[in-house]
């Protein structure tokens, strides 16, 4: 085989692998706040499991209380449907322990059962449109 042939014979190859790959699924803009005892969270991060399983959706918690949930990239929405919502608030310094004792001798600054979809309770639909969400954790 010539390398005229050969050439030609990558060529269509390289089209079909250099062209447009899958898109991924609409995303709708979902953003909230997250507070506990009246006061705003300020770290940590909430995951949206959907219901039935499917491509979660997560957001890091800001300073002031707020999130934004992105699915295949930082702050592009989630997927629509229900969701189960867990929220996990991470420890600092130095006393903060190893992964699986993330809190080492400190009380962990929200019950534990918001750590689970399973167990926290927290519930929430992602329709079209903007979605805003307010997760009131309590004791």
């Amino acid at each position: 085989m010539s390398l005229l042939q050969r050439f030609g014979l990558a060529v269509p190859v390289l089209l079909v692998a250099g062209g447009c790959g899958p898109t991924n699924p609409q995303t709708f803009p979902a953003s909230g706040k997250v507070t506990y005892r009246d006061a705003t969270l300020q770290s940590g991060e909430v995951r949206f499991m959907p219901e039935g399983g499917g491509q979660p959706a997560s957001g890091k918690i800001q300073a002031d209380g707020t999130f934004k949930l992105g699915t295949f990239a930082p702050d592009d929405g989630a997927l629509p449907g229900k969701y189960k919502v867990l929220v996990e608030v991470f420890p600092e310094g130095e006393d903060a322990g190893l992964p699986g004792q993330e809190f080492g001798k400190k009380k962990p600054p929200i019950p534990t059962k918001y750590t689970s979809d399973k167990t926290s309770g927290l519930e929430f639909e992602i329709k079209s449109g903007e979605n805003n969400i307010e997760l009131k954790l309590v004791d």
